[in-house]
C-alpha cells in the first residue's frame, strides 16, 4: 500500500502513525507541493489553502498513490471528484508537548504525533 503526504515533520508524523494503525505493509511516498513550493517565497502565508494537497489529490486520481494523509487544516471544503473523506484518526493529547531551550531558542518537542500547526514547531 503506498501513502502519500507531504514531506514536512507533522506530515511525516501523521503518516506513520496511520501507517503504524493500518497494521500492513505501507510505503510511505513524500509528495512536494505547489504549497510547499510557494512557502519558500514571500508570498506563502497568503492564497488558496488547496495548493498544499493538489498533487496529492491528482497522484490519488492517477493511482499513485493508494491512499493520503492531510492535516485537516490543509483540506479544502469541496474535494475533487472521486475523493473522499474514509478516516479520521483520534486527535492526540496536547499535553504530550514540552517545552524545552535549545541554544538560547525555546522549541516544542513533541513526544508524540499531534496535529499541532507548523506555529508550534
Amino acid at each position: 500500500m503506498r501513502l502519500g503526504t507531504r514531506g514536512s515533520a507533522l506530515a511525516l508524523a501523521q503518516a506513520t502513525a496511520v501507517a503504524r494503525m493500518l497494521g500492513a505493509d505501507v510505503e510511505i511516498v513524500e509528495i512536494t507541493t505547489s504549497g510547499d513550493e510557494a512557502s519558500r517565497t514571500a508570498a506563502a502565508s497568503f492564497g488558496d489553502k488547496s495548493r498544499f494537497v493538489k498533487e496529492i489529490e491528482e497522484a490519488l486520481l492517477a493511482g499513485e498513490i493508494d491512499l493520503a494523509v492531510h492535516s485537516a487544516k490543509d483540506v479544502p471544503g469541496v474535494l475533487p471528484d472521486g475523493l473522499a473523506i474514509v478516516g479520521v484518526p483520534a486527535r492526540e493529547d496536547a499535553a504530550a508537548v514540552q517545552r524545552i531551550d535549545e541554544a538560547n531558542r525555546a522549541v516544542l518537542a513533541v513526544s508524540r504525533s499531534t496535529t499541532t500547526a507548523a506555529r508550534y514547531r
